[in-house]
């Protein structure tokens, strides 16, 4: 396994708000199909780049028999034929995440099999396996076949003998931006799981490595503030809590420092732009609003849809924000200090909420959810991938 890679400084280009129309509309749209139709079974749940942009990874597919797979993209080619599968899951994964410190190291869960696993993309193998749910499936790896039994993964791959782990059906994962702990939430939970990143060994919280954060609303979503001493939590409340956060030790003090009640209807995503001045929340009530992290106060709130809010990206400075909605809405691309839509991109079907996320360094935006699969919005073609371009 590669040793750690450090995060690229973005660049110093920021698109301007009275270019930005011109300049997203002259982007291309390019497919990343796993067949030449379009299919139900193709329809992406979440994509999430690698720190370098050099990767592009995508879930909730199966291939032609059935078989539940994490698909690895290299945006310079989008034949099939150059991705890599992961297999292990054997319910569609849920969630995926990305080491912010290490290219190759990608983590998921599935709640319908009750694991999370971590994998070394570049062997394509199962580092760990933590099962969380009683009938969770059996420690099997990914490997080149996708068919390894837990005796030929690598030693301690599989979590086996662990005692009093929380059971819950995972539903979210998400590393801290340091890459050292995996933040867990999963069905109806009311806490997030904390474990460490190399050993899935629970952090020092509560007595199983679980925050507990609400006896009346079940956790949504989660993230670490840039500084990594912050633990953000959105609830189906609409509040979210805040909490002093030791990255040294994973811990993470039992009651919030500060809790705000930000929508009328529950969090469905939050995220921080890479610069930590603001912090975006979508909600059920079809609302974005951004926050100003230093006062907690709501700068600005965005909605013209009737559909919730499902997924959020921050631009690599900060500068735009994508969202994506419910029902067959575009998916918008928002400047942020002016709260205006600068761009939209048409969706073909309503079947599936689509996942979004901006390219680390450049303004290239990817998201799932259309039946023709992954789709990347961008200048590929002109600067050959993720190695040039804005």
């Amino acid at each position: 396994m590669a040793g750690p890679t450090p995060i690229p400084a973005p660049t110093s280009y920021s698109l301007a708000r009275d270019t930005s129309e011109t300049y997203f509309r002259s982007l291309h749209l390019k497919s990343f199909q796993e067949t030449s139709r379009a299919s139900s079974s193709a329809i992406v749940r979440r994509v999430s780049w690698n720190a370098l942009g050099s990767l592009i990874a995508a879930s909730g597919t199966t291939t032609p028999n059935g078989v539940h797979v994490i698909r690895i993209w290299n945006p310079d080619k989008p034949d099939v034929k150059y991705s890599t599968e992961l297999r292990g899951h054997t319910q569609a994964a849920d969630s995926i995440a990305w080491d912010p410190t290490l290219a190759d190291r990608l983590v998921s869960c599935s709640a319908g099999d009750g694991t999370v696993r971590l994998w070394d993309v570049r062997l394509r193998e199962t580092l760990k396996i933590l099962k969380l749910t009683a009938n969770a499936a059996g420690a099997s790896g990914a490997g080149n076949a996708g068919n390894q039994t837990a005796s030929s993964l690598k030693d301690g791959a599989a979590v086996e003998g662990a005692t009093n782990l929380p059971q819950l059906c995972p539903l979210l994962v998400r590393f801290t931006p340091d890459g050292r702990w995996v933040l867990i939430s999963g069905t109806q939970g009311r806490g997030i799981y904390i474990v460490d990143a190399k050993t899935f060994a629970p952090s020092e919280n509560g007595s199983n490595g679980v925050l507990e954060v609400s006896n009346d609303s079940d956790v949504t979503c989660a993230t670490v503030s840039n500084s990594c001493s912050v633990l953000a939590v959105g609830l189906s409340s609409g509040a979210v809590k805040f909490y002093s956060f030791d990255t040294q030790t994973g811990h993470a003090d039992p009651e919030p420092v500060w809790t705000m009640n930000a929508h009328r209807t529950g969090i469905t995503c939050m995220e921080f732009d890479q610069r930590g001045q603001f912090l975006a929340l979508g909600s059920n009530d079809s609302l974005v609003s951004i926050w100003d992290t230093q006062e907690l106060a709501c700068i600005r709130t965005i909605g013209k849809s009737a559909f919730p809010v499902k997924s959020i990206s921050f631009s690599f400075d900060g500068a735009y924000l994508a969202v994506s909605l419910e029902a067959a809405d575009p998916v918008q691309i928002i400047h942020v200090e002016s709260g205006e839509i600068v761009h939209s991109i048409g969706r073909t079907s309503a079947f599936s909420v689509p996942s979004l996320d901006w390219h680390p360094l450049r303004y290239w935006l990817a998201f799932g959810g259309d039946p023709t699969g992954l789709k990347i919005l961008g200048n590929l073609e002109k600067y050959g991938g993720s190695r040039g371009g804005r």
